[in-house]
């Protein structure tokens, strides 16, 4: 450990001891942690004499997606799983998380059960487009704003098991992911997928039928996947799901099968280009919120809800041992 680091084993994590034991509380390296080296919140002491009103009621959660300290309670809570969403602009990434969310409003998921949430008014919002109740003429989904990443939480019980899984849906503005393919600096404050037990690849299926688009589909992915790897996103080698979105404009484009030949030889390309970074790679077919009656609203989404529920164990981070011996070589970008 560097004279550096001693000196400021602070955190403005509240539950965190790093200062006591050396360790931090999300079991993270010093470098990743976006708390570590902060100061903690000083709520200053109260009042001589004063004494709280006792509370009228029952203090309700605001409902809104989380930001990363409230995600990190979750993850202390129960046992958690991360989801990184990785997408461009406009590729279903939205409509994807809004679509999970309306399929457990029809009852249990081949015997996952919905069992909770601290964002069901974030939840509400994204899918309120997408609704009678909206009186818009087809669905819609709102595009997510440029800046921090927020956190969707779901709850969900197994049958036959006692415990709940939390999931922990990343929600980031596509272009930023685009930015990380023209500068790999870009993708150096994305924490959500170092810690991810499961990445998650959107590739817009509309855009993969339309010959004006279809190749800027083929070509975006990969230097997406690549910037992030190069920044260190994967170190902990998790999962990657591959998914086709909107397969309903697929399924109803008389280029559907170069649709799927071109899906195809691209999940390849990415198992052959960075298998070695990821414990497991699949591909899915997904229709969240569909335009027409052909395919059904939310299909192919139980099993990439499996698929991040059984999640393996991530490889612990293995530090980099800097090139030079000086202290400065080291430090890393805080992560705010």
């Amino acid at each position: 450990m560097s004279a550096l680091v001693a000196a400021e084993m602070i955190c403005s994590n509240p539950d965190c001891r790093v200062s006591v034991d050396k360790k931090c509380v999300e079991g993270l390296s010093f470098d990743q942690c976006q708390f570590f080296g902060k100061q903690p919140v000083d709520l200053g002491p109260a009042a001589a004499g004063d004494v709280a009103a006792p509370a009228a009621g029952i203090d309700l959660d605001l409902g809104v997606p989380l930001h990363a300290l409230q995600a990190s309670g979750v993850l202390r809570a129960a046992r958690s799983r991360v989801i990184g969403i990785i997408g461009a602009y406009d590729c279903g990434k939205t409509s994807l998380l809004a679509g999970l969310y309306d399929l457990f409003q029809e009852g249990p998921i081949a015997g996952i059960t919905f069992a909770g949430s601290s964002t069901l008014h974030g939840f509400e919002n994204i899918c309120h487009d997408s609704r009678v109740a909206s009186k818009r003429g087809i669905a819609h989904s709102s595009r997510t704003s440029r800046g921090e990443v927020v956190f969707y939480h779901l709850d969900v019980q197994r049958d036959g098991e006692p415990d709940l899984i939390s999931l922990l849906l990343a929600d980031r503005s596509g272009e930023e992911y685009e930015d990380v393919a023209d500068e790999m600096a870009n993708g150096l404050s994305m924490f959500e997928l170092r810690r991810a037990d499961t990445v998650t690849v959107l590739v817009d299926g509309r855009r993969l039928c339309d010959p004006k688009t279809r190749h800027d589909v083929i070509n975006s992915v990969a230097p997406i996947v690549q910037g992030l790897q190069e920044s260190g996103a994967f170190e902990r080698r998790p999962q990657l799901a591959v998914v086709l979105t909107k397969n309903d404009a697929v399924v109803g484009s008389d280029k559907a099968d170069v649709a799927m030949a071109d899906f195809d030889r691209l999940v390849e390309t990415i198992k052959r280009r960075f298998g070695d970074r990821f414990s497991d790679i699949r591909k899915f077919v997904t229709t969240a919120s569909p335009k027409g009656m052909a395919v059904k609203r939310g299909d192919g989404l139980q099993e990439l809800l499996f698929y991040w529920l059984n999640a393996g164990a991530p490889e612990p981070v293995v530090p980099v041992r800097p090139a030079s011996d000086r202290v400065f070589a080291a430090l890393r970008p805080r992560e705010d």
